[in-house]
């Protein structure tokens, strides 16, 4: 009986395991997408994307392990509140990235992702490059408008597809009896009208003590103004309508403020920093890396350092 037990236990993990081997193979064999009768299973999909995209993929995901772990042990990596700040900040002010990340919200943590790997990046570079009280006051008096705060303007931004609609869509985001959201106006007026920005919420920024964006900052809350299509009318915009909603003033910054400091030495820094393919070529010279296929280091090495591929007969 004592051996028994131990039999017995080896038995059934050997059938969990058998078992989730074949629940894999099968799954694998099960069609996720029917397109006319013809189906696509998830070993179709993962073949096409290992050949697509598979050298790509697997350059970036050893970068990013690479970069990070050296971020973490030189005590540099950015927290997650860090990375959500930049993140937030980028998505409010970049009205083209906000869209982007709207219509493909699985991009999301991808975009984080790539926030991170820069601010590690950045980091690494300037880490031990002294910088003087002097050269961060210089670097301030030099470009102010990167270290204070714009005033901002948040404003809902409607682009019209359709000229005809114009008036229609400037009368409801006028109207306040009732008032009308940006998704009740796309609703009625499908594939005519579309709203920018964040949420529908587009913020146009001006920098401290410039004139930037004047004709936005010179309008009343709850006005409207029609503009010209611009740099949309290549996406089919007729008219832009601007609600302006809020004004937030900015402020001048604080260079006392620990954290304005540690902005403006980074920017320092980064101006005396060696190229970050340095950075990455003494990553990739001390890792202890092991490919599965030699070809996948090969081509991440290719990827890393398209120069030394060149140079080879």
């Amino acid at each position: 009986m004592r051996l028994l037990k131990p039999i017995l236990g080896a038995a059934l993990f050997v059938s969990i395991l058998i078992n989730v081997v074949l629940i894999y193979k099968v799954r694998g064999r099960r069609a996720i997408i029917t397109v006319n009768g013809v189906p696509v299973t998830r070993t179709d999909m993962n073949n096409y994307l290992e050949q697509a995209y598979g050298p790509q993929y697997k350059a970036s995901m050893v970068q990013r392990l690479l970069v990070d772990q050296e971020a973490h042990q030189q005590g540099v990596a950015p927290t997650d509140a860090e990375v959500q700040e930049e993140f937030d900040a980028k998505r409010e002010l970049d009205w083209s990235y906000s869209q982007r990340l709207a219509r493909a919200p699985w991009l999301l943590d991808e975009a984080r992702a790539e926030i991170k790997l820069g601010n590690e990046e950045q980091h690494l570079l300037a880490k031990d490059i002294p910088v003087t009280d002097e050269e961060v006051r210089a670097e301030y008096q030099e470009n102010p408008q990167i270290y204070d705060t714009p005033n901002k303007a948040r404003c809902t931004v409607a682009a019209i597809l359709n000229d005809a609609r114009t008036e229609d869509v400037k009368k409801m985001l006028l109207s306040q009896a009732p008032p009308y959201s940006p998704a009740t106006i796309a609703a009625n007026y499908p594939h005519e009208v579309i709203f920018l920005g964040d949420n529908n919420h587009f913020t146009f920024a001006q920098p401290y003590n410039t004139q930037y964006n004047a004709a936005v900052f010179a309008m009343a809350p709850k006005t409207v103004r029609v503009e010209p299509p611009g740099e949309l009318a290549q996406l089919g915009a007729k008219k832009i309508i601007i609600r302006m909603d809020e004004i937030i003033p900015g402020r001048v910054a604080d260079t006392t403020d620990p954290k304005v400091i540690k902005k403006i030495k980074l920017h320092v820094q980064l101006h005396r920093a060696r190229p970050a393919s340095e950075l990455l070529a003494g990553l990739w010279q001390k890792a202890n890396l092991v490919f599965d296929d030699q070809t996948d280091r090969t081509n991440t090495e290719l990827l890393f350092f398209p120069d030394k591929s060149k140079s080879q007969p």
